[in-house]
């Protein structure tokens, strides 16, 4: 089994290019590309006023503090520290709902699954017989493979 160190080696690779810096044509952030939605639910953005309280829109949040989208790109320890509680917490909800998986994807597997498309989209391929895809066309089905084998904290 690869370490989790690894693991997170391998998802930067695949969102970023292993960069820290960058910012995708949809607005997502960092080495790990993260919407502003899940950074709210970490508590460094918040949703602007007047904005639904439903919408995932990344222009619906703005950072909040001293933080900035700058500050944000600059702090790889920052980011690095939002991705373990990421999938800590995605594990959490894994585990909770699927507390044995089935064969067809492991841990590791569906906790990439879960940064992809969420949990809503994990929860349609392994009990509705469906593949999400992200806003990029990429399967969730593929990123359960190419993240197999990895340990979880």
């Amino acid at each position: 089994m690869k370490s989790f160190a690894y693991f997170g080696l391998a998802m930067r690779q695949r969102e970023s290019s292993d960069e820290y810096h960058i910012e995708n044509l949809l607005g997502y952030l960092g080495a790990y590309q993260f919407g502003m939605a899940r950074l709210c639910d970490y508590g460094i953005t918040e949703r602007r006023a007047g904005a639904s309280p439903f919408s995932q829109k990344n222009a619906d949040f703005e950072f909040v503090g001293d933080m900035s989208k700058e500050k944000f790109l600059c702090d790889r320890a920052l980011q690095d520290r939002i991705f373990r509680w990421h999938v800590i917490q995605a594990r959490r909800q894994i585990t909770r709902h699927f507390p044995l998986l089935p064969e067809m994807i492991d841990l590791s597997g569906a906790v990439a699954v879960c940064h992809l498309v969420g949990f809503g989209g994990l929860k349609q391929l392994l009990t509705a017989n469906s593949d999400p895809i992200d806003a990029n066309g990429t399967h969730a089905s593929d990123y359960a493979k190419l993240f197999a084998g990895y340990e979880i904290p």
